[in-house]
């Protein structure tokens, strides 16, 4: 393969590497005992951009899940809420010391439900989109 033949090839390598994210590339131009020889480095840093509707929609997903796992928690609450007492009743604005109380005693009462797997479920997929969205999104940033 002559080096003509290798240009194409190398530049290829080279647009994908800065596709991936950063990078550079320099072509370098030598005479070698008469021919020309010419050479495309790409240096990148391996990471890869992600489209801004992409991570939109992952910062949407993560927000849902949450907002879903609320949801479902406060219907966990009023279940709860209703087998006690009035005046141990837990009030929505002190649930930050309750929480795992809360699920706890609904474990309790209501042993078959499937509310308590769902908060979980959600909550881990939130949190592995947050991930995911900050990976793409702030790691490229700092480069």
């Amino acid at each position: 393969m002559s080096a003509s033949e290798k240009l194409p090839q190398a530049y290829a390598q080279a647009l994908a590497v800065r596709r991936m994210g950063g990078g550079t590339m320099s072509l370098t131009v030598r005479k070698d005992s008469g021919k020309t020889v010419e050479a495309l480095q790409a240096t990148g840093n391996g990471m890869q951009e992600i489209n801004p509707i992409l991570l939109a929609m992952l910062f949407l997903f993560f927000a849902g899940s949450f907002a879903v796992t609320g949801v479902i928690f406060s219907d966990i609450l009023q279940e709860v809420n209703a087998e006690r007492p009035p005046e141990e009743r837990i009030k929505i604005f002190f649930l930050r010391s309750h929480v795992f109380e809360i699920l706890g005693e609904h474990a309790q009462l209501f042993p078959q439900s499937q509310k308590r797997k769902a908060i979980w479920a959600l909550a881990g997929i939130g949190s592995a989109l947050l991930f995911l969205a900050m990976y793409f999104w702030v790691l490229p940033a700092r480069n």
